[in-house]
Parts: C-alpha cells; structure tokens; sequence
C-alpha cells in the first residue's frame, strides 16, 4: 500500500514538474523567417503575394498561378511549408476571420489560418476553394469569390 501511494507521488511530482518547465511563453518568430522558409523549401515558387496572420502562427501566399497556394505553419521552433495544388485538399470552411483547411496530406491534415477581418479569411477562402474542386469549370466557378468569374473559368 505504501509502495503504491510513493509510486503515484512520484508520478505526480514528475507531471507537475513537466507542466512547470513546458509552460514557457511563445516561441518568438520573425516574420520574414516564412517567406524564408518558402525560399528554401518550394524551390520553384514564387511568391506573388502573400499574408501573414495576425498571431504570427502561419502565412499564406499565391504562386505564379492562382491555383498555385502555399502555406508556412509555425511548428515548434521552426515551420513547416506546404504547398497545394488542383485537388490537393478535402475541405475549406470559415468561422468569421478563421480559416480552416482540411488536406489530403498526412502529415499535416488540418491548417488553420487566423486572421484579424473576416473579409481577408473569406478572400483566402475563396482561393482555396477552387483547388479543391479543381479549379476549372462550373464548379470553380461556384467555389469563386465574387468578382473573380473570369479568373475560375480560364
């Protein structure tokens, strides 16, 4: 019995002393250190133009094409880039200036993209609409914010 309430003290100690020394603030970030990282991880895009978010945890940006979107995640104490094409995600839903992006990739299945306005998540969302219905046709179309009828049909 003693040796059982020593065990799970220890235990307890241990998880609180892991709760104390993971408790540090966020990592800081410069915010030039994505576009960086998207140099040197997607050799062949450009980009054309591009968004931080407002908590510095991600950034998005187009290539030469409008179908060509990467995005820079901030993971640990680096980032991690992707970079989506035609058909290359599962869904995109907003909550207000909140974007959520479901990939087909494994290893990073879920992208959340948090910005200050609405208009600028819906203006992103937008473009990464037609990637998912592949970007050409009726149904980019559809997926095409206003204004850009023309874009998603060529």
């Amino acid at each position: 019995m003693i040796e059982t309430a020593l065990t799970l003290a220890a235990i307890l100690a241990l998880t609180g002393l892991n709760w104390w020394l993971g408790r540090s603030g966020r990592l800081a970030r410069a915010r030039g250190d994505a576009v960086a990282r998207f140099q040197a991880d997607l050799i062949d895009f450009v980009e054309r133009e591009g968004e931080d978010t407002d908590d510095g945890a991600a950034r998005v940006a187009v290539g030469a094409k409008e179908t060509d979107l990467a995005v820079a995640v901030a993971k640990g104490d680096g980032w991690v880039t992707r970079r989506f094409g035609c058909g290359s995600l599962r869904t995109v839903t907003r909550d207000g200036a909140r974007l959520r992006i479901r990939t087909r990739d494994l290893t990073l299945p879920v992208v959340t993209l948090s910005f200050a306005e609405a208009d600028r998540a819906s203006r992103w969302e937008g473009r990464f609409a037609t990637l998912m219905v592949g970007g050409t046709g009726q149904a980019a179309l559809a997926a095409a914010p206003p204004g850009d009828e023309q874009r998603a049909t060529t």
